[in-house]
């Protein structure tokens, strides 16, 4: 919902009068409810990842578009990235399901009596299975949560095992760690795997067994080593 009670569709742009109410009309009835099957669908901006009901999916198929909100269109989030990871928020009004994580499209104006550590989102209490098993490696992981939840420095200074990634930070390898603080200085300092409990995203999403992700990296680096 934008301005004045008006929703995306109204806001939008059209080339003329048929092709607004053509868009307007489009898939929606008089006879359209709360009961009614709507398609959800996730803005695509990295950093948004709100979730929204689309009435003409097929004009995002059509054009080969990734779906994206009205706000993050309108606002240009993908213009303001930095600025967005900064903040850990986007434009839309969203509220997180307190179940699966995910995002919901919700105008403040809609919600004032909400309490939203007890929100849980539509299709959590519908039942649908919200959660995908996507393989991912330690290295994608390590683009969009640094290496804190990997390996800690007791000084509080961060740790960058490679050179290849835009981290405005030190970027070094083992051996140079090592190097330079000294086999003791490294024992003394350097943690691995500092929280049990990492707080891990991917895609801009939770990772839910976060827990079991940092638990397997040992036992995969043990089985590596039987393997030489």
């Amino acid at each position: 919902m934008g301005a004045n009670r008006k929703c995306g569709l109204c806001l939008g742009s059209y080339v003329d009068e048929e092709q607004k109410n053509k868009f307007i009309n489009r898939g929606v009835s008089m006879y359209t409810d709360a009961t009614s099957k709507a398609i959800w669908v996730e803005c695509s901006s990295r950093y948004c990842r709100a979730q929204y009901v689309v009435y003409h999916p097929d004009g995002l198929w059509k054009f080969y578009r990734p779906a994206e909100c009205y706000y993050c269109r309108s606002q240009g989030s993908r213009d303001n990235i930095p600025d967005h990871v900064k903040q850990n928020k986007s434009p839309a009004p969203a509220v997180q399901c307190t179940l699966c994580s995910n995002r919901m499209v919700w105008p403040e104006e809609y919600r004032a009596s909400l309490k939203e550590s007890d929100f849980i989102c539509p299709l959590c209490t519908s039942g649908y299975d919200l959660t995908t098993t996507p393989e991912v490696t330690p290295y994608k992981l390590f683009t969009e949560n640094t290496f804190s939840w990997l390996v800690q420095d007791a000084n509080g200074q961060e740790v960058c095992f490679q050179k290849d990634f835009n981290f405005h930070i030190r970027s070094e390898s083992i051996f140079q760690v090592i190097t330079r603080l000294g086999s003791e200085g490294f024992l003394s300092r350097i943690r691995l795997f500092p929280s049990s409990e990492p707080e891990i995203q991917y895609k801009g999403k939770l990772i839910h067994n976060s827990q079991g992700a940092s638990l397997n990296l040992p036992e995969a680096r043990r089985r590596r080593q039987n393997q030489r």
